[in-house]
């Protein structure tokens, strides 16, 4: 997670969109980020904040909105994330015309 934030690799985060995707990977997998040992507790965060940056690179933005979308956990601070820019961010890329059909589906 932490070299997906450094690099914003797409291909890197297409792979951690992967494992999250999977029911009984989702959860140990926040939980571990979560955790104090990992100190990642801000991952999703940082994030809706790549998710900000990258507008131009619709291959980066369309994984990390994914890996984001497929957190289902109860304790997600999602009225965090939303404080955080995600909801002016949805409001921007659902606007007609602007964004990729991939990002929009």
């Amino acid at each position: 997670m932490t070299r997906v934030l450094k690099t914003r690799d797409p291909l890197l985060c297409k792979v951690v969109r992967h494992v999250s995707s999977h029911k009984e990977v989702v959860d140990p997998m926040y939980e571990l980020l979560m955790s104090e040992g990992v100190r990642m507790f801000k991952w999703m965060n940082e994030f809706v904040r790549m998710a900000l940056c990258c507008v131009d690179n619709p291959d980066l933005l369309v994984e990390v909105l994914g890996t984001l979308v497929n957190i289902t956990h109860e304790d997600a601070p999602w009225g965090e994330l939303c404080e955080a820019g995600l909801v002016d961010l949805m409001t921007r890329l659902l606007v007609p015309s602007f964004s990729e059909d991939d990002i929009v589906l």
